[in-house]
């Protein structure tokens, strides 16, 4: 499977962008992305400063799916998994499947429904809301966005500050 290359080399990207104290790690991070995501050989596009890899774009009907647009409605299954060590972790999903793989996780008060959001209007981390345009019913996307389009210097449950994040999103279906 295509996303299994992307978890085998995401320490690889992780151990390049670290954990520092600056608070403008930005283009550091970016530089890692684009190191890890040309070693890939994969095509991605940069869309407001989040890096976006298309894992199944050559399925059948994909020119014909419907893209998520500004005030459309949109139900997504994601992954979303920190890059600040060594190791990816995991720090919320609503897919089921993945949370089962992980052992030692809390899930009790997670939902595996999948989350509808409507695009310019769902609050979201800046990164999602800048790479989920143009993403087509079917998708399967990961999505590399750096710290300051995500929790920037917080600290938000398991992300600690100036941490970079990777989202696997699925996108279920798109409602205009």
């Amino acid at each position: 499977m295509r996303f299994q290359a992307i978890w085998i080399a995401a320490a690889a990207c992780a151990a390049l962008i670290g954990c520092k104290s600056s608070t403008d790690v930005t283009p550091d991070q970016r530089t890692a992305f684009e190191r890890y995501l040309d070693g890939l050989q994969v095509e991605y596009t940069q869309q407001g400063g989040v890096y976006r890899v298309v894992a199944n774009s050559d399925r059948e009907g994909y020119e014909s799916a419907p893209e998520i647009e500004a005030g459309d409605s949109a139900y997504l299954y994601f992954a979303g998994y920190t890059f600040a060590s060594s190791t990816r972790k995991l720090y919320y999903t609503n897919m089921q499947s993945v949370a089962d793989s992980v052992k030692g996780l809390d899930t009790e008060y997670w939902s595996y429904d999948p989350w509808r959001i409507r695009m310019g209007v769902t609050p979201m981390i800046k990164g999602l809301g800048n790479g989920l345009p143009g993403c087509r019913q079917g998708d399967s996307v990961a999505l590399f966005i750096t710290s300051d389009l995500a929790y920037d210097d917080k600290q938000v449950g398991m992300v600690g500050p100036n941490t970079a994040v990777m989202m696997i999103v699925n996108v279920e279906k798109v409602i205009k």
